[in-house]
């Protein structure tokens, strides 16, 4: 069960069995995820959640719901998700008793793999101090035809000395489908330790076993440490690493290699100016099917540099600058080489608080090709609370801002951001 808090930012690493409502083919991308929850009295809860794409297929989400505590033990949820990939809508009722809960769900799903519904009917308890067990069976009706899916987990967390703590997991899941019947099983172990407030270390492993119509192996692997070089002054390097495999053929179906490292400068004595540099290395083999005629494998290099810097207490100016140094290849045709370069300059301006205008100027130019674009973006933001920020705006270019992108030249027009600031 997950802690909610106030307000959250998360970058993580999702595939297709992930907790989005809305799937996408198996391949890996890399998401940021913000959400936002208000209670408007004592039974009444209201939340928003916004999913971004950083990398990989496009999966943007936005979530919006409420929660009515109808008794102390029973409680009704309902909520409606859009995103790129499709609609889709639940409602349920909770039961809650001590730590132990039971709840039964009817969703409505509109996006790739068709129009579907399907109930859920699911449990969580603990069992001892720091385990816990859960299971959940999934009755579905799609186009496709019936489909049957249940599945049991446990967790395991040790705080063995202070500052450190280790977490195992292990789930498995028979399905059951007019296509045929196949079996899911998964391991993973996290690992978190920190120094005072000088080192932070964070490990999540895990591999995933698929036994269908396809037998695959999945391993996904992530570390992170943060070091703090001075008062000032931080150091995060971050290595993430998965591999899917054929295990009937022996072949790698996707496979994703991304190493970073970035430097921080927040000054402790006064937030005018802020400033971040990051360079990654990133290979990544994707599958057919993700979006794609045939297999591609690209390999990057990419350098970034952002700063913030407030003029005064109603003006404050952000600048990006990011070069990205790709090679890449589709199955037999020879090696693309491309230089991308990216550059945004942007301006918020304090209207009448708690709101700001932001106006951004982009450009983004290829130097091989000798192609160059460039554009504004307008965005009206709200603040309701001191650490999170909401826009609204609209985007009169039609490339991302993300250094990563394989630009299509087809995200202009209106878009929602939720930003967490810390």
């Amino acid at each position: 069960e997950r802690r909610e808090e106030r307000w959250g930012v998360a970058v993580e690493l999702l595939d297709r069995d992930a907790s989005a409502v809305l799937t996408a083919s198996p391949t890996d991308g890399r998401f940021g995820a913000a959400r936002y929850w208000r209670k408007i009295s004592d039974k009444l809860t209201a939340r928003v959640e916004r999913q971004q794409t950083l990398s990989g297929t496009d999966n943007d989400q936005t979530t919006a719901g409420v929660q009515y505590q109808i008794s102390p033990a029973l409680a009704v949820e309902v909520q409606a998700t859009d995103g790129t990939l499709g609609t889709s809508s639940q409602a349920g009722v909770i039961y809650t008793r001590g730590d132990t809960n039971v709840y039964l769900t009817e969703r409505l799903a509109a996006d790739q793999a068709g129009d579907r519904t399907s109930t859920v009917l699911g449990a969580r308890s603990p069992i001892g101090k720091a385990s816990r067990v859960y299971s959940e069976y999934q009755w579905e009706d799609s186009p496709a035809g019936g489909r049957t899916l249940s599945l049991v987990g446990l967790q395991r967390q040790w705080d063995p000395t202070p500052g450190l703590r280790v977490t195992v997991s292990g789930e498995t899941a028979a399905i059951s489908a007019a296509a045929g019947a196949g079996d899911r099983s998964a391991i993973a172990a996290q690992v978190s330790w920190s120094e005072t407030e000088r080192v932070t270390l964070q490990s999540r492993n895990e591999i995933r076993f698929e036994d269908a119509t396809t037998s695959r192996r999945q391993i996904l692997s992530m570390a992170q440490v943060d070091y703090r070089l001075g008062q000032d002054l931080s150091l995060i390097a971050r290595y993430r690493y998965s591999q899917t495999e054929d295990r009937d053929t022996g072949s790698d179906e996707a496979r994703l290699d991304e190493r970073s490292i970035g430097v921080a400068w927040r000054p402790v004595a006064s937030n005018r100016l802020n400033a971040f540099a990051r360079y990654t290395h990133l290979a990544d083999l994707r599958p057919i099917g993700a979006g794609l005629d045939a297999r591609s494998e690209r390999e990057m290099d990419v350098l970034s540099a952002e700063s913030l810097y407030r003029i005064n207490s109603r003006l404050e100016w952000t600048a990006k600058l990011a070069a990205r140094f790709q090679d890449e290849q589709v199955e037999e045709f020879p090696v693309a080489e491309s230089d991308t370069w990216l550059a945004i300059q942007r301006m918020n301006v304090s209207v009448w608080q708690p709101f700001d205008f932001g106006i951004e100027y982009r450009t983004l130019s290829e130097r091989l090709s000798g192609d160059q674009r460039q554009g504004w973006l307008g965005e009206l933001l709200w603040k309701p609370m001191p650490r999170l920020r909401l826009g609204l705006g609209y985007n009169f270019t039609d490339f991302s801002d993300d250094e990563f992108s394989a630009n299509d030249y087809s995200v202009n027009g209106w878009f929602f951001r939720i930003q967490g600031r810390y």
